[in-house]
């Protein structure tokens, strides 16, 4: 039987999430989905190893729905511009793993979902920005 490649649920329809499924799509199966609601649906029936959230997108709900569901998908929030207030709020937040913030690196992309995917111990690495 061939390795399956773990699926990655994209919550979003920015070109954002449109960017960051281009990076992922190679090495996961990226499912996208524009609309909360279908949350639960999607989430049940293609239980992904990890969710990727728009912060814009109630963030909160979509930790609620996780929270809720029999599979416990990890939980990205991502967004082009992030506060480090929010950032905070993110973090504080179980079951969020982890906050990415455009423009999008793909290497720390694909180490972010690499390591949500598999559950690593979250670890903090201090990024410069230019």
């Amino acid at each position: 039987m061939a390795n399956q490649k773990e699926t990655i649920l994209i919550l979003g329809y920015s070109e954002d999430c449109l960017t960051l499924k281009r990076i992922l799509d190679g090495d996961y199966k990226v499912v996208s989905v524009d609309n909360l609601g279908r949350l639960a649906e999607l989430v049940s029936e293609h239980s992904p190893s990890v969710v990727i959230c728009e912060a814009c997108l109630h963030w909160r709900n979509a930790a609620k729905t996780i929270e809720e569901s029999e599979s416990k998908p990890t939980l990205i929030v991502c967004g082009r511009e992030i506060s480090t207030d929010l950032h905070l709020d993110v973090l504080n937040h179980n079951p969020v793993y982890d906050v990415l913030s455009g423009p999008f690196n793909p290497e720390d992309v694909s180490w972010v979902a690499r390591a949500a995917a598999g559950r690593e111990r979250r670890v903090f690495v201090e990024r410069s920005v230019e």
